[in-house]
């Protein structure tokens, strides 16, 4: 039991290894999205992940300092989590079918991919599919 200004913090060795990890992503959020696709709606992307990295980060706290016996807040980071990875895996999906469907073309001696229909076809469906398995996940 950590204490910090007379308020009780209870974390767990997993509470503390989420907190970690998720500062840890927060931080590598715009390396990561710039490799798996560079382009004009990285922004987006990077402030998409890190606003999930504080979510994940605050909900651990709630659990610790406002609720510690309640099961909510550790519900609530179990499918914030969950939603995090199924962003990270459909990027990486994607990322995998542009380059064996897109169209490959070369800049300067640097090859990058742009869409094709059946790759942006092929993307919709398996960002679909990985949406309902974690819907799936987080009602179960």
């Amino acid at each position: 039991m950590l204490s910090s200004v007379g308020i009780p913090l209870m974390l767990s060795n997993v509470d503390v290894l989420t907190i970690i990890a998720s500062l840890i992503l927060f931080f590598a959020a715009r390396p990561i999205c710039n490799w798996l696709r560079p382009g004009s709606e990285l922004g987006a992307r990077v402030h998409m992940m890190r606003v999930l990295n504080f979510l994940i980060v605050a909900a651990v706290l709630l659990k610790a300092w406002v609720l510690p016996s309640s099961d909510l807040p550790a519900q609530i980071t179990n499918s914030l989590i969950v939603i995090y990875f199924s962003v990270i895996f459909a990027q990486i999906v994607n990322f995998v079918i542009r380059r064996r469907f897109g169209k490959p073309k070369t800049i300067n001696e640097k090859t990058t991919f742009s869409d094709t229909y059946a790759s942006r076809g092929l993307s919709l469906i398996a960002t679909a599919t990985v949406a309902i398995i974690a819907l799936v996940t987080c009602l179960r």
